[in-house]
C-alpha cells in the first residue's frame, strides 16, 4: 500500500522475473501486441511493465560520490564552456574526471520520509480550508463552464462557506479531476501540499493503467521544485542524447555499446549538472527510463509496422483477415515473437483495421492506436502532477 511505504530514491529493483538483477540493455520484445490492462488493480506493478534499468556503463560509479562540496563549478572560461555544452553526439567524449565533476555540481538527494507525524487540531484545520480552495480552484478550470460559474473565485469563501460545503470533498469526484490529494499522506505533517497530491493511474471509467510504476513515482514524494526540474531535465536528454537512438540494436554485452551507452550518461550528467534540485539519483532514473523508452518505442513501431502490413495484404487480396495476419507473421521481419498467439487470436484483435482508407491515413491510424498504449514513466507522471497544481493555483509550499 502507498502509505506503508518510505519513499524510496532509487527504484532499481526486482524488473518482474524474481531475479533481482539490473537491466543490462538488453532488448527486451514484446510477445503480446500493446493493449490496455484489463486488470482491477489500480497500479501497474514491475510485472506488467518494463522496470527502470541499469545499464552496464560506469554510471553507477560516477554517481554513487558525489562529494562535499555541491557549488562546485567547473573552472573554464565562458567560451570554451559555452562551446562544449553545446556539442552533442556519439563522438562527443567526456572523461571520467569531468563526469565526476559534473556530478558534484548536483543536490544531494533527500532523505526518506520515516517519520509520520500527527497534525494539531488546528493544522488539520489550516489544511482541510486549504484543499477546499484547491478543489474549487482546479474544479473551475476543468469542469464545463456553466457549472464552473456556479462556484466563486476560491478565494472570496468565508471560512464558515467552506466548512458548511464540507470542504467541497464532493467536487473530487467530478469525471474531469485527474488527481485528488491521497486519503491517507494528507494528514501526515511531514509532507507539505504538493507532497501530498496523487495523480490518477488512469481515467474513472477505465481499469487501465497509465504509469509504469504508479505507486513508486507517488511514493518518492518529491517536491514541486525537484519535480520541475526532472521534467525539463528529461526534456533536454531526450533532445540532446537522442543520438544514443541508432545504437539501440548493438548487443547489451558488446564493447561498441557499452562505449556508447557510457558516452550517453556521461553527456546526460553535463546537463544535469546545470539543473538545481536534481541528485546524482535522479538523473541516473531519468537517463536509464529514458533508455527504456527509446527501446518501448522501437517496439511499438515494429507493432505498427506488422499491422500496416496485415492491412496491406488484406487490401491487396481482398482475402480474409486470418489469412493476411498469417502471411505478415510467416514474412518474420519485424524483430516480434507470438508465443502461444496463433493467427486467428491476431485476426480478431485488429479485425477493426478492415476499413477502407488510403495508405497514408491507414499508417497514421495504425501507429496512432498501438502508441495510445504506451506506458508513461516519472518524467511523465511528474509533468501531469505540475499541470494539476497549476490548475489548483498551487504555490510551491
Amino acid at each position: 500500500m502507498l502509505h506503508e511505504k518510505p519513499v524510496q530514491h532509487c527504484p532499481l529493483r526486482d524488473d518482474g522475473d524474481g531475479t533481482g538483477t539490473a537491466w543490462t540493455g538488453e532488448k527486451r520484445r514484446r510477445k503480446h501486441p500493446p493493449t490496455s490492462s484489463s486488470s482491477d488493480a489500480p497500479a501497474a506493478t514491475a510485472q506488467d511493465h518494463q522496470g527502470p534499468i541499469s545499464p552496464t556503463t560506469d554510471m553507477e560509479g560516477v554517481i554513487q560520490d558525489q562529494g562535499q562540496d555541491h557549488e562546485l563549478r567547473l573552472a573554464r572560461s565562458d567560451s570554451e564552456q559555452h562551446q562544449q555544452e553545446e556539442i552533442w553526439g556519439p563522438e562527443v567524449e567526456i572523461s571520467q574526471e569531468d563526469a565526476a565533476n559534473y556530478t558534484k555540481c548536483l543536490s544531494p538527494d533527500a532523505p526518506p520520509i520515516y517519520t509520520r507525524s500527527s497534525m494539531t487540531d488546528e493544522e488539520e484545520e489550516d489544511l482541510n480550508l486549504r484543499l477546499a480552495r484547491y478543489r474549487i480552484a482546479y474544479y473551475k478550470n476543468v469542469a464545463e463552464p456553466e457549472l464552473a460559474r456556479e462556484l466563486k473565485d476560491p478565494k472570496d469563501y468565508s471560512v464558515e462557506e467552506l466548512q458548511d460545503n464540507r470542504y467541497f470533498l464532493h467536487l473530487g469526484s467530478h469525471r474531469s479531476f485527474e488527481g485528488c490529494f491521497h486519503p491517507i499522506d494528507t494528514w501526515v505533517a511531514e509532507l507539505n501540499d504538493y507532497q501530498r497530491l496523487l495523480v490518477f493511474n488512469g481515467s474513472r471509467d477505465s481499469s487501465d493503467s497509465l504509469y509504469i510504476y504508479w505507486e513508486d513515482y507517488h511514493a518518492y514524494y518529491r517536491t514541486y521544485e525537484v519535480d520541475d526540474a526532472y521534467v525539463k531535465f528529461y526534456e533536454e536528454l531526450s533532445s540532446k542524447v537522442k543520438w544514443i537512438k541508432a545504437h539501440l540494436d548493438l548487443d547489451k554485452n558488446s564493447e561498441k555499446w557499452i562505449e556508447m551507452c557510457t558516452r550517453a550518461a556521461r553527456q546526460a550528467l553535463r546537463i544535469a549538472s546545470r539543473f538545481t534540485n536534481l541528485s546524482a539519483i535522479l538523473v541516473g532514473m531519468a537517463f536509464y527510463e529514458y533508455i527504456a523508452e527509446l527501446r518501448e518505442d522501437k517496439v511499438l513501431e515494429d507493432w505498427s509496422l506488422f499491422y500496416f502490413e496485415i492491412w496491406k495484404l488484406n487490401d491487396l487480396k481482398k482475402g480474409s483477415l486470418r489469412d493476411a495476419v498469417q502471411e505478415a507473421y510467416e514474412m518474420e521481419k519485424f524483430g516480434l515473437e507470438f508465443e502461444g498467439m496463433g493467427a486467428e487470436s491476431k485476426a480478431r484483435s485488429i479485425s477493426f483495421f478492415e476499413q477502407k482508407t488510403e495508405q497514408g491515413e491507414a499508417w497514421d491510424l495504425l501507429r496512432k492506436i498501438v502508441f495510445k498504449f504506451k506506458p508513461k514513466n516519472m518524467a511523465k507522471y511528474a509533468q501531469k502532477k505540475l499541470e494539476i497544481a497549476a490548475l489548483m493555483n498551487m504555490a510551491p509550499r
